[in-house]
């Protein structure tokens, strides 16, 4: 139902460039809508009541930051002007920042890694050619690539393996017998991390804030033992954001 949201919200994105009042309106009925929807997941005793205390009641429950919860009472008192006084218009700067802040509430509840993961990324084997490998990584602009046993992730080539595995043998010649096995470091079998494509934004997020160099790799139930299904980068986040 989250991800209904979101779609929903996306689509009155698209009709404010054309009608931002009507689309102004539509957002602040789905906002209220929105809120009932949470408070009643949360267990709010009543059938009906007005926005400002369904934000009181979801915010009590933490669905709501204090900052979220004031920009969201303000939006609420919006609806109750618009809807008391005829002939009064919501601005097109009022009605996108509505539309940002119902974007950035709805985006954590309803992204997964699944949804955000760059599918069927490039892998390698330890046995394949080093040389090859760091080519892939020059001219795909990629820092890191999968290095994959069978459908099994063994660990992670950095472009740091790839430099310190070539500079230690410095005679050109050697580079083309080096394999990717050569160049992997001894940790690499901590170096990956692996996350469901269930898990939501949130966790996706913070995950890679604990470490924004190293990617996430999407797998069934996000154990190491199983096929890749997605990679998930700081690149790829970065959108969402």
């Amino acid at each position: 139902m989250q991800q209904n949201w979101y779609d929903r919200l996306q689509a009155l994105r698209r009709d404010a460039e054309g009608r931002p009042q009507e689309a102004g309106h539509e957002a602040l009925t789905l906002f209220e809508d929105w809120l009932f929807e949470q408070a009643r997941d949360l267990g709010f005793p009543r059938d009906n009541a007005g926005m400002n205390t369904y934000i009181e009641y979801v915010a009590s429950r933490g669905r709501l930051s204090n900052e979220q919860m004031a920009r969201a009472q303000r939006f609420a008192d919006i609806r109750n002007c618009l809807a008391h006084r005829s002939g009064l218009m919501m601005s097109s700067g009022l009605v996108h920042e509505l539309l940002d802040f119902l974007t950035i509430l709805f985006r954590s509840r309803a992204l997964t890694a699944e949804q955000i993961m760059s599918r069927s990324p490039y892998t390698i084997s330890p046995a394949d050619s080093l040389r090859h490998a760091r080519d892939y990584m020059l001219n795909h602009v990629v820092s890191q690539l999968p290095v994959l046993e069978g459908e099994r992730v063994v660990g992670l080539l950095t472009n740091r393996d790839v430099l310190l595995a070539q500079s230690a043998r410095p005679d050109e010649e050697n580079h083309g017998t080096l394999t990717v096995q050569d160049a992997m470091a001894a940790d690499r079998t901590e170096r990956p991390r692996f996350i469901a494509p269930n898990a939501p934004f949130d966790e996706v997020l913070a995950k890679l804030q604990e470490r924004p160099s190293s990617p996430l790799i999407v797998t069934r139930s996000g154990k190491g033992s199983q096929p890749i299904l997605g990679i998930i980068t700081i690149s790829d986040l970065l959108p969402k954001l």
